[in-house]
Order: structure tokens, then C-alpha cells, then sequence
């Protein structure tokens, strides 16, 4: 016997699956079903991005190895050869 709302478990799965793929994004969408379709495979197309400089970090001396934008965009994590 499946257990309650599996159907459902298994819907969220595939989105979130798909939102993990998708190298540009990192939109938290509460009710994952409306926005996306199982239909398709989803992409964000980078020509939908902003491109343009907003700001510059200028904290690190040395190259930075990794950046990560939290899921609802507010803030930014980096990491660095400096250690900073």
C-alpha cells in the first residue's frame, strides 16, 4: 500500500531534481507544482540574468574559488585562496 499524498512526494522530487540541474537557479518557490511543468525539462536561460555590474567585492586579496547566492537571493557566500 503507497502511503498518503506519495503522488505528491514524488511531483516535489522531480522539481526540485530539476531546480538542482539548473546551474542559474536559485529561486525559493514555495509551491514548486505552479511554476514549473513536468512536461519539459526546465532551464533557466542565462539571457534572462541581469549582466550587469551592481557592486564589486572588494574584501578578498587574492582569487576567489567560490560564490553561492543563498536561496533567496539576499546574500552571498564566497571563498578564496586569501582565506577571507
Amino acid at each position: 500500500m503507497l502511503p498518503p499524498r506519495r503522488l505528491q512526494c514524488l511531483l516535489n522530487q522531480a522539481i526540485e531534481f530539476q531546480k538542482e540541474r539548473c546551474p542559474y537557479h536559485n529561486i525559493k518557490v514555495e509551491n514548486g507544482l505552479d511554476d514549473f511543468s513536468l512536461l519539459v525539462d526546465h532551464l533557466c536561460c542565462k539571457d534572462d540574468l541581469p549582466s550587469e555590474t551592481l557592486q564589486t567585492l572588494t574584501e578578498h586579496k587574492d582569487e576567489v574559488w567560490f560564490c553561492r547566492f543563498s536561496n533567496d537571493g539576499t546574500r552571498l557566500a564566497t571563498g578564496s585562496k586569501d582565506g577571507n
